[in-house]
């Protein structure tokens, strides 16, 4: 199966998902996807239950987890073991692109004041 006409999702200013696998689209199992992160902007630190792994595709960035915080650049990998409070940053004034995959279907994510 091919997956065609994914639409972009603004997640929130400057972040944009298209979510590509999941249930929606024929996945039992997995969900998977792409953010891009404008020039200085993030996701707002969030936990999923389930692990959320990511490997950069374009640009650098910073994985803040549990509070560390890492520079990350393309062709690196992060995982995010499930419960972890985590967010990606783009602190840079190019476009940071990672590719995403869970391991499960209808995954929530719950915001983390």
């Amino acid at each position: 199966m091919v997956i065609t006409n994914i639409q972009p999702e603004e997640m929130c200013p400057g972040v944009v998902r298209k979510h590509f696998i999941d249930r929606a689209t024929g996945a039992g199992s997995i969900s998977m996807g792409l953010v891009t992160l404008q020039p200085h902007s993030a996701l707002p630190l969030h936990r999923h239950r389930i692990e959320d792994v990511m490997i950069v595709l374009e640009g650098e960035g910073v994985l803040v987890e549990d509070g560390v915080e890492t520079k990350v650049t393309v062709g690196m990998g992060m995982i995010a073991p499930g419960n972890t409070v985590h967010t990606i940053r783009n602190d840079s004034d190019a476009p940071f692109t990672i590719v995403y995959a869970w391991p499960g279907v209808e995954v929530e994510r719950f915001p983390v004041k």
